[in-house]
């Protein structure tokens, strides 16, 4: 029988919350409340949950996240915990053990010129109702006073409407940048070379044309983006062979001659490859009926 994970507990409550964060001020020595939205995920293929928060302090927006791992066959839980506030640029590690209705882990940090202060964490949870973290400083001497108490609601996981109306807005794609070092030589081989048409240029750094319904965008790096490193376009195209020799007739660079990549149920993938003058690497693929 396969041991529940120490995590499970926090794993049923994934989802959206939204609540208040309060602080209580160390500067001050007076409490600061604050909204905040919480989300729970699962990352790595659910052998993880992050636990994503922001909140605002003295009107500056504030955000952390708290990365959950665990042992199952011990039954320890580890923490790396980072916020903008509490953490600046480093990460706290914790560990601790689930607890009834909790989850409770301790780290340390600190504060020179005398000993490190500890930390602890603790999360209260009622799946899909109300969840809490609960954060206290603790002096070398073992007392403990309260740092952060956050209180949250369910608004649960995006509803099938939500979702459906998300993937029908992602339903085509509109344009696609393809980053290059000269878009003057690009143009020349997106449109002469594979005989995409050509729309407009906006100036010399960037220029525009068309696959289908498609328009692909040109440019020099803007801040994002890396020549040659771009993302591989395929192109759907009948008489596959024909095609990528006729391609490789007009100047392109031959990567791989077409060959079949798959077996599908109703036709048979074939898959070849091109690169452009910047290395950039080009598809063509022809899904041919299976004889």
């Amino acid at each position: 029988m396969a041991t529940q994970s120490p995590l499970a507990q926090l794993a049923a409550c994934a989802g959206r919350w939204t609540g208040t964060n309060r602080l209580h001020d160390p500067f001050t020595n007076a409490p600061e409340d604050s909204p905040s939205n919480l989300t729970i995920s699962p990352v790595l293929q659910g052998r993880f949950l992050r636990v994503d928060y922001d909140w605002s302090y003295q009107g500056k927006a504030q955000e952390g996240s708290i990365v959950f791992g665990a042992d199952p066959e011990a039954g320890d839980i580890n923490v790396h915990w980072i916020d903008t506030w509490h953490m600046a640029q480093k990460a706290m590690i914790c560990f601790g053990r689930p607890e009834d209705g909790s989850i409770v882990v301790r780290g340390s940090y600190s504060c020179p010129p005398g000993p490190d202060w500890g930390w602890q964490i603790e999360l209260r949870l009622t799946p899909g109702k109300a969840l809490q973290i609960l954060m206290f400083n603790i002096s070398p001497e073992g007392n403990s006073s309260p740092a952060v108490e956050a209180t949250y609601t369910s608004k649960g996981l995006p509803s099938a409407d939500e979702a459906a109306a998300v993937a029908k807005q992602l339903a085509d794609i509109g344009q696609i940048a393809i980053t290059v070092g000269d878009v003057a030589k690009a143009l020349t081989f997106y449109r002469d070379v594979l005989g995409l048409k050509f729309l407009f240029s906006a100036g010399p750094n960037l220029a525009f044309v068309a696959a289908g319904p498609v328009r692909i965008m040109l440019t020099l790096p803007q801040g994002a983006g890396k020549v040659g490193g771009n993302s591989i376009l395929y192109f759907r195209v009948d008489s596959i062979e024909a095609v990528h020799a006729a391609i490789i007739e007009r100047g392109a660079k031959n990567e791989r001659s077409p060959q079949l990549a798959a077996k599908m149920p109703d036709h048979d993938l074939w898959i070849g490859f091109l690169r452009d003058p910047e290395e950039n690497l080009i598809g063509l693929m022809e899904e041919k009926k299976s004889r």
